[in-house]
């Protein structure tokens, strides 16, 4: 077991994993978390990436996974609040700071002042999948139907490993890839 805690750009840092170093495929669970890191601390990497600043913000990000005999699953979750973009620079900037703006304003829960996800991962070590149409509606649900909590779920652990249930949200159902015999019966007529 190991168990760690830290502070990183005035947030908190926790990590919790029990693993099995001697079995020959990868045996551990973990639980992590980092919360409250200011976002402000984050501009050159914004700036790198993004193209944009901000002027206030936290950011969290809680995680999960289990895996056993070479199959996992977990998650991870990430959440921003009070965010506040900086609308400084040339005409280009500012119009990206308004895009950049209004899509949080869009996505954001106004109850709980957040835009989060929650972006699932699963299946073997040779062949993950994640859950991007899962993804895509936990970033809706945050926003417009309730907050996800800023936390870890304690919902993972080894005893969910290879018991997957083939379960597929609205989004996947409608967007999402169909498989090997609905793609036949629709090539053959």
């Amino acid at each position: 077991s190991l168990i760690a805690t830290g502070n990183a750009y005035n947030g908190s840092f926790n990590l919790k994993v029990k693993v099995n170093p001697l079995l020959k495929q990868p045996t551990f669970d973990m639980d992590a978390g980092i919360k409250n890191v200011d976002m402000v601390y984050l501009n050159n990497f914004f700036e790198a990436y993004g193209k944009f600043k901000v002027d206030h913000g936290t950011f969290g990000l809680y995680t999960e996974f289990a895996a056993k005999d070479g199959a996992f699953t977990g998650y991870i979750k990430p959440i921003i609040r009070h965010i506040d973009i900086n609308h400084e620079g040339n005409f280009g900037q500012i119009v990206w700071s308004d895009i950049i703006s209004a899509g949080a304003w869009v996505l954001k829960n106004h109850k709980k002042d957040q835009v989060a996800t929650k972006l699932p991962i699963e299946g073997r070590f040779d062949k993950p999948t994640e859950g991007l149409w899962t993804a895509i509606s936990y970033l809706l649900k945050n926003a417009f139907i309730y907050a996800l909590r800023p936390s870890i779920d304690n919902d993972i652990d080894l005893s969910k490993v290879n018991a997957l249930p083939e379960k597929k949200g609205f989004l996947q159902e409608l967007f999402g890839k169909k498989n090997k015999k609905q793609d036949k019966k629709i090539n053959k007529k």
